[in-house]
């Protein structure tokens, strides 16, 4: 019985996501102080964890109708949990990320509610908007590396070393294209509820296209980031084994591709571009201090 709640919880939050923020703000702390368990470490690791699960759940309220048609599997629409539950849960875990937040600093206080405010506002207004909501969810997308930064570096933008700059940039343009995709596959849902994604304005095929192109500029900046000095040897051997190849082989399928699956296939395997970036970026800094 535990288990079966631990899993809807889980599939609430969007677990993996919520991982994925704390291993990002942590590389972003490493890379800026070069530590690996850092004074704040629970402030840095939180911080991010809580507020993003805050938002996955936000948005699984704010969808909850449009989910009843094409989603029988989300919790709140099975009701396998409440949905009073489901939106006590979200402003809970949003306030103690905006507390952890506080904990190591003003300033990294304020990207923690940058993030809170982009996600409320998201979920709302922006998520059925062409680009624009594509653009927000990628900015939040980068934010918990900045905030890492911010985190052991002290208050002031200023103070946010160049690696992590690098390595929010690299996130956002991971993050881009595969909300472009991921709205492609929603496009049934999104027609239905009257959203105006480029999915649904200009056709799936479109969709992929534009997919296409921002994943070629995130091959660029890759390509710039293993040259910039920032990372080290390793990092630029380790993308140019991995990363790189895999967004060529993605930009040149959503490019020229009709195939439905291509959307599936690319938003996990932008995930994983990010996980291997991420790692890429950690043992270089750790080969190169």
């Amino acid at each position: 019985m535990v288990g079966k709640m631990v899993q809807r919880w889980w599939q609430l939050v969007r677990g993996g996501n919520v991982l994925l923020a704390g291993v990002a703000a942590w590389v972003g702390a490493y890379l800026t102080s070069g530590e690996w368990l850092p004074i704040n470490l629970a402030a840095v690791l939180l911080t991010p964890m809580l507020v993003t699960a805050a938002g996955n759940i936000d948005n699984d309220v704010c969808d909850l109708e449009i989910d009843r048609l094409i989603k029988a599997d989300r919790p709140l629409v099975n009701e396998s949990i409440p949905h009073h539950a489901a939106r006590v849960a979200s402003v809970v875990l949003g306030l103690l990320g905006l507390a952890m937040g506080l904990t190591s600093g003003l300033f990294p206080l304020e990207i923690a509610l940058v993030a809170v405010l982009g996600l409320f506002i998201y979920n709302r207004s922006l998520s059925g908007h062409a680009v624009l909501g594509n653009t927000v969810i990628a900015v939040l997308g980068a934010l918990p590396i900045l905030f890492g930064s911010a985190a052991v570096s002290g208050d002031g933008i200023t103070m946010i070393s160049d690696a992590a700059v690098v390595g929010a940039v690299i996130a956002f343009w991971l993050h881009l294209p595969r909300e472009i995709l991921k709205d492609a596959l929603d496009i049934d849902g999104d027609r239905i509820a009257g959203r105006r994604t480029l999915a649904v304005l200009y056709g799936e095929k479109i969709a992929l296209r534009w997919a296409a192109l921002t994943m070629a500029i995130a091959l660029l900046y890759v390509v710039y980031s293993a040259f910039c000095g920032c990372f080290g040897l390793m990092f630029s051997i380790g993308v140019f084994l991995t990363v790189i190849p895999a967004l060529i082989l993605g930009t040149l399928q959503c490019a020229f591709g009709t195939d439905d699956m291509i959307a599936l296939r690319w938003t996990v395997g932008l995930k994983l571009c990010m996980v291997a970036g991420l790692a890429w970026m950690v043992i270089g800094k750790a080969a190169h201090p």
